[in-house]
Parts: structure tokens; C-alpha cells; sequence
């Protein structure tokens, strides 16, 4: 599975990601390398991971990444332009907070992508 993500294959990096984010598949829980799986998911264009992605920026990991609305937008958007239902929910709320409130509470496991590996 990890080298199918690796190279390219879509399902597998959202596996991979689903792995690292709960400590599942023989991969242990790391927050970082779920952030990083899942932003390269979204990066090629999975809908799901797109969403996810948005989730994380509209949470935050103290000490860590802070809430960053705009990127949150931006990939709720993304996911919503590609038929994610939920995504409509979640950019409805994250366009009602205050720009210093997280979105529907801390609800995202780990902090927002360190870094965007968008296409």
C-alpha cells in the first residue's frame, strides 16, 4: 500500500493517510505524516481529502500551525466543486465564526498541513 501511494495511486495515499491518522495498517498514529498524506491526496485531486484538508486548517494544533480561514476556504471550495456534500456544511460554518474561533470546536484530530502540495 505505501509504495502504491508512493507512486501515485490515489485510494492509497488516502489509506495511507487514514493509517497515519489513526494508527491502523501497521503505520503508527503520526500526525505530521497523516497531514502530509492527506495534503498530497487532496493535492491530486481527491474530493474527500480536500475536505479533510479544509477541516484541518479550520482547526488548531497549539504551539503548532494556527487557523488559517482563507487556505480552510480554499480547500472547502476545491472539495465542493468536486460533488463533497459535507463540504457545503463546513464552509457555511467557517464563513459564520469570528476570525480567532476554530470551527465547529477542536473536531480535526491534528494540526493543518504544514505544507500545500497543491496542483
Amino acid at each position: 500500500m505505501f509504495n502504491r501511494a508512493l507512486n501515485g495511486s490515489l485510494p492509497a495515499q488516502i489509506r495511507v493517510a487514514e493509517c497515519y491518522e489513526h494508527g491502523t495498517g501497521g503505520a503508527t498514529r503520526s500526525e505530521i505524516l497523516a497531514v502530509l498524506s492527506y495534503s498530497i491526496a487532496a493535492g491530486n485531486g481527491d474530493a474527500g481529502a480536500q475536505f479533510r484538508v479544509g477541516e484541518m486548517y479550520a482547526s488548531e494544533l497549539p504551539g503548532l500551525v494556527k487557523i488559517d480561514k482563507a487556505q480552510a476556504r480554499e480547500w472547502f471550495e476545491s472539495a465542493i466543486k468536486l460533488g463533497h456534500d459535507d463540504a457545503h456544511g463546513a464552509l457555511e460554518e467557517l464563513i459564520k465564526q469570528p476570525d480567532n474561533q476554530e470551527v465547529g470546536g477542536n473536531h480535526c484530530p491534528f494540526n493543518p498541513p504544514f505544507c500545500r502540495l497543491r496542483a
